[in-house]
């Protein structure tokens, strides 16, 4: 009996640190920088070709974000963002959105991911592929437009404790419905996107 006592004492103190490891990995926040590349832009009408203006490239934009994940189900996390990044067009470009010099896009995001983690201890280490997606707002002068995200974005975090450092690259796709008397004329933006970052275990 008091052998049985001991058994069950021992494994109890021995899921302390396992209970405490969950605990720290049910949510984090991440921090970060983000910086977008080689981008097109097109705009159409539906059932008018004539107004295409056709598909042209993108200059790079710079910005940040602000992400909130949680693990629900093993490795699975979901969580929220807001991303806001601003991007320089020319007049040559202008023409799609309806304005001259800097445009802002804020994007509104659900996001999902699968997270595993190879290297476990002191330092430790994440591999994770995330979607986002969700509304967007393009910010241009007085101009405003509403629109949609959508995205893949894949990852490496590297653990120190209750904090981390990150890195990312991905692919961001944006549909903004730019003009309210025409219900179906568009823009599309896409670009190759790059995060870096901090986390911290909450």
């Amino acid at each position: 009996m008091r052998a049985s006592i001991l058994l069950l004492a021992a494994l109890a103190c021995g899921s302390i640190p396992s209970l405490a490891q969950a605990q720290l990995d049910l949510a984090r926040l991440s921090l970060y920088g983000s910086a977008g590349f080689g981008g097109r832009v097109d705009a159409n009408v539906d059932d008018a070709p004539d107004l295409d203006v056709g598909d042209r490239e993108l200059n790079a934009s710079l910005g940040g974000g602000l992400r909130v994940e949680a693990f629900v189900i093993g490795p699975l996390t979901l969580g929220g963002a807001i991303e806001h990044r601003r991007v320089e067009v020319s007049p040559y470009q202008s023409t799609l959105v309806g304005s001259r010099g800097r445009e802002g896009v804020t994007d509104f995001d659900l996001w999902a991911a699968l997270t595993a983690r190879p290297i476990r201890g002191p330092v430790g280490l994440d591999l994770y592929l995330g979607v986002p997606f969700g509304p967007s707002l393009l910010t241009a002068d007085e101009y405003r437009a509403r629109g949609l995200n959508a995205g893949v974005t894949g990852g490496v975090r590297v653990l120190f404790g209750p904090v981390g450092l990150f890195a990312e690259v991905g692919y961001r796709r944006h549909v903004f419905f730019v003009r309210e008397d025409t219900p179906d004329y568009r823009t599309y933006w896409q670009q190759a996107i790059v995060n870096l970052g901090v986390a911290f275990r909450i």
